[in-house]
């Protein structure tokens, strides 16, 4: 309650600082859509709630309802600053300036009212529609990559730019740093896609952020193509779909990106190294756009081969590449090859100089030992561990498995469990070996005609109870031979799932083994090194004591002998026990002696209590 009274002044003064905007004021890059999101909120608000703001031009007049052609930023430039303007290329239709502090001055509503809607549209796709416009007429690769490239003008700073890229950067970042110029309490960036491709609950979410109130019905608003008008509420509408056959296909335009197909590697990378990555990733573009590349491999593949070299520059650069690689791979290989060589030249050498016998003196009965002794080596290792089985041998006992010994060549054995090695074959006791024939398996486990006899048979019956009487017999049998060959599957399934859970639980049985036995030898080493030092210390603590007798004895004083002091001390330790017991009987015999009093001394008190009694009643 404390916190809530502590808090409630800011949260009054907070509630009295956020005052609803009266006014909207729309202003972005030219072609980026400020127009139409004018005209949508004046179509959905009623001015009582928002009114629409305007600047005033250069001539003191007031503009009309096109915002991005009355902006501040939108001045023809003095054509007296630029020289040969009449001769020049570049564009003469409005020009964008950046909305400053000045400029804010020239506004006919109060700016701490005004609520500043900063409307900016996808990079690639602006670049096309100021294209159409510089060229009027559809534009081309050429039109957009030469238009890209221009020179821009500001009228009033003289301020110019090298590209029209560059230009957008500028007046995007003016456009963002809006919010920190003196008056300005409510700002907002929109994308004009968003309202493209959902403009009601854009419009929803612009309104409701400022808690201004809307109408109750959204109105869509008109925008104008090549002197056509179609209206946006009627996208529903049958009237709006036979439209879209026509010229106007604006909306499907932006919405599934269709203004991609005008470009190609060459004129996205020449858009894209203009771009700024950052600025644009901050106002929720991607430079390039996404998947771009990955559709066009073909032609990214080309480009990086040839990187402007050109067919002949790039053959030149290849042979020229690739005489390096296969140089610098020779040298690497004569490097390490050479010194390979000599050493395998000087190994050979010296096995001739053995093998003749100059200047070596050989025994020959050692030399056929080792060809022997190499001969069985070889034989060994040609054999398969853990593979060795032998006819007419009893069987391996469980967890063992034979190997061969390389150094000797003869047949050694190791549990895999208990890691035991022993070269005496272990086997299974005779009573526990079997022969195969005297086991005997049931026969719906290993007769496989049986089997597919009780699987068709069981099928039939199945088969007989879901088709209805009149099915033909070729519905009847293929029917069976489906449910049989589910049961079959299914009984597979289940056998091997079975033997899965055994051979988990032997593995598990194994290991819980191998782990007690662990234990067993654990407890078994700690048992043993507790006796080990126990008997240390009774020999340190014996050798202790005879020292000590055999020193008094070197003394000549009167000492007992350690047989006599052993018996003095167990002499002694039994007249303690002795002396402890009959302090104990005592206690017990003065607790019971003082119990008796008690009694006595209660039921003497019960008596004379009676004889009072006897003789309140008599008398």
């Amino acid at each position: 309650m404390w916190a809530i009274l502590f808090f409630l002044p800011s949260l009054i003064c907070a509630a009295e600082d956020f005052k609803r905007p009266k006014y909207f004021f729309v202003f972005g890059e030219h072609r980026s859509g400020a127009s139409y999101l004018s005209e949508l909120i004046r179509s959905n608000t009623h001015p009582h709630d928002i009114q629409d703001c305007y600047l005033l031009n250069s001539h003191n007049e007031k503009g009309s309802s096109q915002h991005h052609m009355i902006h501040s930023s939108t001045r023809r430039p003095d054509t007296h600053n630029i020289p040969n303007f009449d001769d020049s290329k570049p564009p003469t239709f409005r020009r964008y300036q950046r909305v400053t502090k000045k400029a804010l001055g020239e506004m006919q509503c109060p700016v701490d009212e005004t609520l500043f809607i900063f409307i900016t549209k996808n990079p690639y796709s602006w670049v096309i529609s100021m294209a159409e416009r510089r060229f009027k007429q559809k534009p081309m690769k050429s039109h957009v990559k030469e238009f890209a490239g221009e020179k821009w003008y500001e009228r009033r700073t003289g301020d110019s730019w090298k590209t029209s890229m560059d230009m957008r950067k500028a007046k995007l970042k003016a456009g963002l740093d809006t919010q920190y110029l003196p008056g300005v309490k409510h700002f907002i960036h929109v994308k004009y896609e968003d309202f493209v491709a959902k403009g009601e609950k854009s419009l929803v979410d612009l309104l409701g952020r400022f808690d201004v109130p809307r109408n109750p019905t959204y109105q869509g608003v008109f925008t104008t193509v090549r002197g056509e008008k179609v209206g946006k509420a009627a996208e529903g509408t049958k009237k709006y779909m036979d439209h879209l056959g026509s010229p106007f296909k604006k909306y499907q335009y932006y919405l599934n990106e269709e203004w991609l197909g005008l470009y190609d590697v060459d004129l996205m990378d020449a858009i894209t190294n203009k771009l700024d990555p950052k600025l644009e990733q901050k106002l929720g573009y991607h430079a390039p756009p996404d998947g771009f590349y990955e559709t066009h491999k073909r032609a990214v593949l080309i480009r990086d081969l040839t990187k402007g070299r050109g067919i002949f520059g790039t053959i030149k650069h290849f042979v020229v590449s690739w005489t390096w690689w296969i140089i610098s791979r020779l040298t690497l290989v004569m490097l390490v090859v050479a010194p390979l060589m000599l050493w395998l030249a000087h190994s050979n050498e010296a096995k001739e100089v053995v093998d003749r016998g100059d200047g070596v003196t050989v025994d020959a009965e050692e030399d056929r030992k080792k060809e022997i002794d190499g001969l069985n080596r070889r034989k060994a290792n040609m054999q398969m561990p853990f593979m060795n089985f032998k006819e007419k041998e009893a069987p391996l006992a469980e967890g063992w498995f034979e190997a061969i010994d390389f150094e000797t060549g003869q047949p050694y054995y190791f549990h895999r469990v208990s890691r035991d090695v022993t070269w005496t074959r272990p086997v299974v006791p005779a009573a526990a070996h079997k022969k195969d024939d005297d086991v005997k398996v049931p026969a719906d486990e290993f007769d496989e005609v049986a089997f597919s006899d009780a699987l068709h048979q069981v099928a039939t019956e199945k088969a007989r109870d879901r088709l209805p009487l009149n099915a033909s017999r070729q519905e009847r049998d293929e029917l069976t031979r489906e449910i049989s060959g589910k049961l079959r599957q299914r009984y597979i399934k289940r056998a091997m799932d079975q033997q899965r859970q055994q051979e988990e639980m032997q593995r598990l049985q194994n290991t819980r083994n191998f782990h007690d036995k662990m234990m067993e030898n654990e407890d078994r080493r700690r048992q043993e090194i507790i006796e080990a030092e126990r008997r240390r210390e009774e020999e340190v603590r014996m050798r202790n004591e005879w020292e000590m007798v055999e020193r008094d004895r070197a003394r000549g004083e009167n000492v007992m002998s350690f047989g006599e002091m052993r018996r003095a001390e167990e002499e002694r330790a039994r007249q303690v026990e002795d002396l402890q017991r009959r302090q104990m009987e005592r206690e017990q015999r003065y607790e019971l002696e003082g119990l008796e009093s008690e009694i006595e001394r209660s039921e003497q008190f019960d008596n004379n209590a009676y004889a009072r009694a006897q003789a309140e009643m008599l008398m």
